[in-house]
């Protein structure tokens, strides 16, 4: 359903498709390569996703907004890959992400543009990066 979503709507600027728990690295690949108008995607508790879609980010320019709330499978060894890959977020919600750490925040804060920042429930996060 995504990638025929992808193929009749290409001017999209906003995709919501939270707790679609079957939307994984096929359905974001798809969106990142014909939905490049995107600013805003919503892909919370997509439980599918993994870095390896989380990688394909950088290709969608126009993104501000991104949340991946309970997207448990991704880690920070991808979103420190799409930060250093040139996005231009703005706003990022990574709450109850289990594998995001100190070092991923780090390069995040030091790679993105953030006005807007969520880590609740980001399990491995110490004060190292709060302080």
């Amino acid at each position: 359903m995504v990638n025929r979503l992808t193929q009749s709507l290409p001017a999209l600027t906003d995709v919501d498709l939270s707790w679609c728990n079957h939307v994984g690295d096929a359905a974001l690949t798809s969106i990142t390569a014909r939905l490049t108008r995107l600013t805003s995607l919503d892909l919370r508790r997509c439980k599918s996703l993994t870095d390896t879609g989380i990688r394909t980010l950088p290709l969608l320019p126009a993104l501000t907004t991104l949340s991946l709330d309970g997207c448990a499978r991704i880690t920070a060894r991808s979103t420190e890959a799409f930060a250093r890959d040139g996005c231009a977020l703005t706003s990022l919600d990574l709450r109850d992400c289990s594998g995001i750490t100190d070092q991923a925040v780090r390069v995040l804060v030091g790679a993105l543009p953030l006005t807007s920042l969520c880590l609740a429930q980001c399990v491995e996060i110490t004060d190292v990066v709060r302080g």
